[in-house]
Parts: C-alpha cells; sequence; structure tokens
C-alpha cells in the first residue's frame, strides 16, 4: 500500500487528493494516470487548471457496500477508491453526479474512466452510488468490465408563469377547453401521450426511434409492456420468442409476443421496471443476439407516463396531472381473487 496525496504533473504542477488515498501501487497509477493524462484535459475546457480531487474513501477493509458476510470489496483489497468531485483553482467544484454540470463533460469523464478502470459505478448502478464514482481495477474473466455510470439530463428550466393571464382566467371562470386526444409531450426524446375509446383511456404511451429501431412503453390497466420495431424484421407473427431482459444490475427472462415487424414484451418484474428509469439503456438478448434501447431521459419520460395514465379515464381530463391517490403504475396490479 502507499499513500497518495497528490498527483505530480510533468511541469511540476501538483492536484492534491483530499482525502488522501491508501491504494496499492497499481490502482494508485491507474488512478494518477486518468487524473493526469485524462481528467485535467476534460476539465481544462472549462478555461482553469485541475487544483484539487475530491475523494470519499479509498482502502478499508470490509465487505461490498459495507455489508456484514458480503464478498470482499475491492476496497479492502486496496484497489478502489471513491471520487466526488473535480475542484478547480478559481475554487468551482465539478461534481461528477451533479445534474446541472455540462453533460457533455460528464460524459466525457464516464467514457475515459470506463476506459481506464475495469469497474465505474455511479449513479444508476445501485442505491449506493448516487452522489459518488466508484472506480476499481478488479480483473474478471475474458475481461469483462462494467461501466455502469448514467449521466443523467440537465433539469429543466423553470416554467414562466403568466401570472396576469391567470388571474384574469380564474376572474372569468372560463371553462377548462376538452383536450384532443392526439394531446402529447416530450421528454428528451420520448414522447408521451394518452389512447382514448368512447372517452374511455385506454392506455398511456412513450416512445422513440433510433436508427431502425423504434421503442414504445405502453401503461395499461394490465401493467406496464414495451413494444421494439423494426422494419428489417420478418418475424413469424404469433410465435412466442423467449428473450432476457436487462436494465442496470437487473436481468430477467421474458417471452416476446411477434407480429411481422415488431415483438411486445410484458414487464412484469417491477424491479427492473424501476430500474428502467435509471439504466443507461434496456438490452434485450435474444437467440445470441443483442439489442439495446437508449434510455436517455427516461426518468422523466416515466414520470409523464405515470401522469398521464393516472389522469382519469376521460378526455377532458388533463393527462399530465398527477393524482396521487391512483397506484403506482410500475407495478403490475393485483389479480382478482
Amino acid at each position: 500500500m502507499i499513500r497518495l496525496d497528490a498527483v505530480l504533473f510533468p511541469n511540476r504542477k501538483r492536484v492534491e487528493v483530499k482525502p488522501t488515498a491508501v491504494l496499492r501501487c497499481a490502482m494508485a497509477e491507474s488512478f494518477a494516470t486518468w487524473v493526469r493524462d485524462e481528467a485535467s484535459d476534460h476539465v481544462a475546457a472549462l478555461g482553469d487548471a485541475l487544483r484539487t480531487v475530491d475523494t470519499l474513501g479509498s482502502y478499508e477493509c470490509r465487505g461490498r457496500n459495507s455489508v456484514a458476510d458480503a464478498k470482499l470489496s475491492e476496497h479492502g483489497k486496496g484497489n478502489a477508491i471513491d471520487v466526488r468531485a473535480l475542484v478547480l483553482a478559481d475554487g468551482r467544484h465539478i461534481t461528477f453526479t451533479d445534474e446541472t454540470v455540462s453533460k457533455p463533460l460528464r460524459n466525457d469523464l464516464r467514457d475515459s474512466a470506463c476506459h481506464r478502470f475495469t469497474t465505474v459505478l455511479g449513479p444508476g448502478a445501485d442505491g449506493h452510488h448516487n452522489d459518488h464514482i466508484h472506480l476499481d481495477i478488479l480483473e474478471r474473466n475474458r475481461g469483462v468490465r462494467i461501466c455502469q455510470w448514467d449521466v443523467r439530463e440537465p433539469p429543466p428550466p423553470p416554467a414562466k408563469v403568466a401570472s396576469g393571464r391567470v388571474r384574469l382566467a380564474a376572474k372569468s371562470m372560463l371553462a377548462v377547453p376538452r383536450l384532443s386526444e392526439n394531446q402529447t409531450v416530450t421528454a428528451g426524446p420520448w414522447t408521451i401521450g394518452p389512447t382514448y375509446k368512447a372517452n374511455k383511456l385506454q392506455s398511456c404511451t412513450m416512445s422513440r426511434s433510433d436508427g431502425e429501431l423504434g421503442a414504445t412503453f405502453v401503461r395499461a390497466q394490465d401493467g406496464l409492456s414495451v413494444i421494439l420495431e423494426s422494419q428489417k424484421w420478418k418475424l413469424h407473427r404469433g410465435k412466442t420468442y423467449p428473450v432476457r431482459l436487462t436494465a442496470g444490475s437487473r436481468s430477467v427472462d421474458a417471452n416476446a409476443r411477434a407480429e411481422t415487424k415488431s415483438v411486445t414484451i410484458p414487464l412484469a418484474d417491477s424491479t427492473l421496471n424501476s430500474r428502467l428509469r435509471s439504466a443507461n439503456n434496456l438490452q434485450l438478448h435474444a437467440e445470441g443476439a443483442t439489442l439495446r434501447v437508449p434510455l436517455d431521459s427516461s426518468s422523466t419520460a416515466f414520470e409523464r407516463l405515470e401522469e398521464c395514465f393516472n389522469s382519469g379515464e376521460a378526455p377532458e381530463t388533463k393527462p399530465f396531472v398527477r393524482n396521487t391517490s391512483e397506484s403506482n403504475p410500475f407495478v403490475a396490479p393485483g389479480r382478482k381473487r
């Protein structure tokens, strides 16, 4: 073990590591190289030099995620470090998990870290890594690497309220206009909207197209499902294909019901459904092939999908105002006995 209190640059500049990290030599070398050759270059685009790396932990003899009797963590071997932020010379903190920090910068930091280290865990990996990034050099069979860091979208700007018009409408007691069945909203690349039949809400959908693959999540009375579509597919209509779905660290088996150009997959696992909000992508493994549905902005999109479905049954109802008395749409409803 060594104590790493600073990274020395070729021009003799020192970037402090605070608190001092205790690491094995190999991990210390990998971390110092990443700070010196990659992280510092990425933050230089902000117009100031890197001064300090803000860490949360390094060597600690414990199980994974500090769980008693769990498998020994890489922290317990001196092979891991948790980092929270990079501090610039002008005092600015570039926090890795801060959604207000430039998304391209956070993307660059994630990509360089995932190239340098064999394990990278951050937001979206699990509940233990929402406020920092875990880096380690664990060697796995066949050179398998893990990169689970969801670079989330920055928050939308605050809405501007036209107070004068609101007061005028309230005073005149104008009727609320009837909403169209085709009303939609967007969240990043996702489009969310309701479907009605005889003035009764049938379902709400959130859709996106990524190149040749289209993805639509459908929330109906019987739960959540996903429809994947490609014009290049030639499937046997009505056939059921066994598939495996993965979102973050959660994987489940499911059945995909085929149409000629699409498959519909019920999403009955509530844990997988919750991971859809934070994972980088939804992976579908079937017959030796893997499809990936990007999930950027999915947290906001699934929230709007929930608001839509919980709005009520008639088109007059505002479909994107949440009714908190409704059940969680990401938990499959129980069957009546």
